[in-house]
């Protein structure tokens, strides 16, 4: 599987669920574990709000750092074991500091974790996010 990514329709509240993955990353000799190639999806949001969230594939060998990216803004990374889920990240789409509403690019970034098949690089990831937009999506800091 190579880079997977995916435009979707306009809604006013809506679930996005997308496959994604690297089926051979390309790593940085000083970064072995690092997957440089970061797919992405784009989604519409009607408030500039949303939520997401990312579920490792079930078959990985081994645990990784799922960091998501939106609007090339990266989010807090999550070490997940294979079929884990990262919790529920709120976010914005920002222009000007102001939320607006309009399209918004969102990837994972995947580093690797040593142990089980993982022998010091990351070669390969998947896994499922999941995105909501719209009314469905508030804003809350728990």
């Amino acid at each position: 599987m190579a880079a997977v990514a995916g435009v979707v329709a306009p809604a006013s509240a809506t679930v996005y669920r997308n496959t994604i993955g690297v089926a051979s990353c390309v790593n940085q000799p000083t970064a072995p574990q690092v997957c440089v190639t970061t797919p992405t999806v784009v989604v519409f949001t009607t408030t500039g709000l949303l939520r997401l969230r990312f579920t490792a594939n079930a078959d990985h060998c081994s645990d990784m750092i799922a960091t998501p990216v939106v609007d090339g803004r990266r989010l807090r990374g999550v070490r997940l074991g294979p079929g884990e889920t990262t919790p529920w990240y709120f976010a914005r789409k920002l222009t000007d500091g102001k939320v607006t509403p309009g399209k918004v690019s969102i990837g994972v970034q995947a580093t690797g974790v040593p142990g089980g098949c993982n022998r010091g690089w990351l070669q390969s990831w998947s896994g499922t996010l999941n995105v909501r937009t719209g009314t469905d999506a508030p804003i809350r800091f728990d």
